[in-house]
């Protein structure tokens, strides 16, 4: 059954999710997340359109090419630059200029963490093998 209310809703909110694409302050995952919602409820063809899109299907599959750290990274230092930018030239309100630097280090912490998650090293087990040995020689 078709909502057209819900389709607005998804659309309103997909068009949110492509402007967070290019805009480094405004996320996209969670709109997109949301039209996927919406869509789900309302039109099955469109929600099929938006998971099989090659940009909102990467966004809400969680598959990611090789070039994701990278990216990732490059992420990173744009959101730092403009924190810098604005700290320097936009604001002399200590407060605001102390709220953007804990913006940036938890930006940097979730997306630098996001990027160990996905792409550890094989190897990297924390020790788990070494006690697994000590209780097989036991």
């Amino acid at each position: 059954m078709t909502n057209p209310i819900l389709i607005a809703a998804g659309i309103l909110t997909f068009t949110i999710g492509v402007a967070g694409v290019f805009l480094p302050v405004l996320p996209s995952t969670p709109f997109f997340i949301i039209t996927a919602g919406l869509l789900l409820k309302s039109s099955p063809a469109l929600y099929n359109k938006l998971i099989s899109n090659k940009l909102t299907g990467t966004y809400l599959s969680g598959k990611h090419g090789p070039g994701y750290p990278y990216i990732m990274t490059l992420a990173i230092l744009v959101m730092w630059l403009a924190i810098v930018l604005t700290y320097s030239f936009a604001t002399n309100d200590p407060v605001i200029k102390i709220l953007l630097l804990l913006a940036g280090l938890a930006g940097t912490f979730f997306k630098g963490r996001i990027i160990y998650l996905i792409y550890k090293p094989k190897n990297s087990n924390n020790g788990r093998n070494r006690k697994i040995n000590r209780q097989d020689e036991r």
